[in-house]
């Protein structure tokens, strides 16, 4: 039988493969969007940065990513070896990924859409930090897993959210905006990550 351990890293794998298939689909190619394009098209309108909440369907789809990378930083303060490097290496990867382009190190500071993506990516790499510190503490094993099952369904809760609220802002301008298999296959991959995890934390015990 599988540990639970490695029931967890293919699903949190093919949730990283998920967020980059198409999100929203449209005959038109240009305007079939993954969830990173999704985030980045739908801050565009002047409607999306003057609402209630500036960019809250481009923060929710943004966030998935952040909280990606916490997961694989949480599973790195699990493991030891090339596992723990492997984690390391890829929860740092998605954090920066979610950095704003050079633009806004030369001085596009009045940009929100930057300013976003800059406070996101800065706040995931604080949370690795910390993560990375309170893998030397030896928490119990249950509450580790229990936490990845939180995380796991607070960035599925993100993914749905965003999801229709960029559907919302896309229909705005009478463009057809299907759901894709992209989210489907997200939410299903963390779904089955986030009950491996309670499994797990309940095998222990």
């Amino acid at each position: 039988m599988l540990r639970p351990s490695w029931l967890r890293w293919p699903w949190l794998l093919g949730a990283v493969l998920a967020y980059y298939l198409p999100w929203i689909v449209n005959p038109a190619a240009a305007l079939t969007f993954n969830a990173y394009d999704l985030a980045e098209w739908v801050s565009l309108p002047p409607s999306a940065r003057g609402g209630s909440i500036p960019l809250l369907a481009p923060f929710l789809l943004r966030g998935v990513l952040g909280l990606l990378a916490l997961l694989f930083g949480l599973r790195a303060g699990q493991h030891t070896g090339w596992l723990r490097g492997l984690y390391a290496f890829l929860s740092l990867g998605l954090a920066l990924t979610l950095m704003p382009p050079l633009d806004f190190f030369r001085g596009t500071f009045d940009d929100a859409n930057y300013r976003q993506q800059f406070a996101l990516g800065l706040g995931t790499l604080i949370g690795l930090v910390i993560l990375a510190g309170l893998s030397r503490q030896r928490l119990p094993k249950p509450l580790l897993r229990r936490v990845e099952a939180g995380i796991a369904g607070l960035a599925m809760v993100s993914a749905l959210a965003g999801e229709i609220l960029a559907q919302s802002v896309v229909r705005l301008f009478h463009i057809s905006a299907p759901l894709g298999v992209g989210v489907v296959v997200f939410v299903a991959c963390l779904g089955l990550a986030g009950l491996a995890a309670l499994r797990g934390a309940n095998d222990i015990a």
